[in-house]
């Protein structure tokens, strides 16, 4: 499982592998050469699950992954992976990292059409 912008905390907790060598997404982390990287690896082994998590980066400048930062990144997992579930006051069809109520959502790999 792997997540966006930081869930490093929830694969501890659950026990869970992270395919990425990063937990965290947040402006600045990544120049352009390592969005393509992380992209790459994300295409070549899918991992079963990938989680948003509504959190701001406020202390690092652009707020919103996917709006601020990494657009390509959140891009890409849109169009490959599919919503499970999502959780919180935020919880509905297409919640975006930055809007205002909070809320999880759990993305799974696209079925192939």
């Amino acid at each position: 499982m792997t997540g966006f912008p930081e869930t490093g905390f929830l694969n501890w907790t659950l026990g869970r592998r992270n395919p990425l060598a990063q937990d965290q997404f947040f402006p600045g982390h990544l120049d352009s050469v390592a969005e393509e990287e992380v992209i790459a690896r994300l295409a070549a082994a899918p991992p079963d699950a990938v989680v948003f998590v509504d959190v701001l980066t406020i202390g690092h400048g652009p707020a919103a992954f996917g709006r601020d930062y990494l657009q390509r990144l959140d891009r890409f997992v849109r169009e490959r992976f599919e919503p499970a579930a999502s959780f919180g006051p935020g919880a509905g069809p297409a919640p975006r990292i930055g809007d205002p109520d909070f809320f999880v959502e759990i993305r799974v790999p696209r079925k192939p059409r």
